[in-house]
């Protein structure tokens, strides 16, 4: 399956109707983070609105995982997730990150009946052993629905994958190495035990991604 990266101005060419890319994906992650200036409590609903057979993933990204939103109080964030899931259309997935998930935030989220993908993205150009078992550990502890792990560095490849081999009892789960020189993985984590390959909407190769027709093509191609 495909997540297609939800940026401003691809929302915007989406819900004008201007762009086609987005009826290959399966998913559509909206990231709210990036949407600076615009009321988020409506975004869920124009977007479903324009793609009504097209699961969407809210995301809140905060800038130590490579998004755009700063570092708050836990009590802020919860608020913000709250505005977002009390809206009378919410994402059907939330994204949370591994420092961030908390007994409030699995609360809200199962009282809203969202579910939940625990994600990680680390920088450090190693395999981050610590924080796949932590990842692990905490989907476990929280009973999450999905699970993803981005990581970088050449020596993460063989790790990755190995990694997708304890990843069985999840609904969503992505896994793959950052950066340019390792987009392959992006595809061939789906052959190791992964269902889902975020790619771009809008032509990005930032961090390695793929754009959403190079991916559809690569998927559909035989190996």
């Amino acid at each position: 399956m495909i997540a297609g990266i939800v940026t401003p101005q691809v929302f915007d060419d989406i819900t004008s109707g201007s762009i086609k890319a987005a009826s290959m994906c399966d998913f559509l992650e909206l990231r709210y983070d990036l949407f600076k200036g615009r009321p988020w409590a409506s975004l869920a609903g124009m977007l479903k609105e324009a793609m009504p057979d097209k699961k969407v993933i809210g995301t809140i990204r905060t800038r130590s995982d490579g998004g755009e939103f700063q570092q708050c109080k836990p009590n802020m964030r919860l608020s913000l997730w709250k505005t977002l899931l009390d809206a009378e259309t919410t994402p059907d997935w939330v994204d949370i990150e591994l420092n961030s998930i908390d007994t409030p935030h699995i609360h809200l989220f199962r009282e809203r009946e969202v579910k939940v993908l625990l994600s990680a993205h680390d920088w450090s150009q190693r395999y981050p052993t610590q924080t796949a078992v932590n990842l692990m550990g905490k989907g476990a502890e929280y009973n999450v629905d999905g699970i993803k792990l981005a990581t970088t560095g050449s020596g993460s490849v063989a790790k990755v994958y190995e990694f997708l081999k304890f990843t069985e009892c999840y609904k969503l789960v992505s896994a793959f190495v950052m950066g340019s020189n390792f987009s392959f993985t992006r595809i061939r984590s789906l052959e190791k035990g992964a269902n889902l390959a975020y790619a771009s909407l809008d032509g990005s190769r930032q961090f390695g991604i793929l754009p959403v027709e190079e991916t559809a093509s690569a998927l559909k191609s035989p190996r």
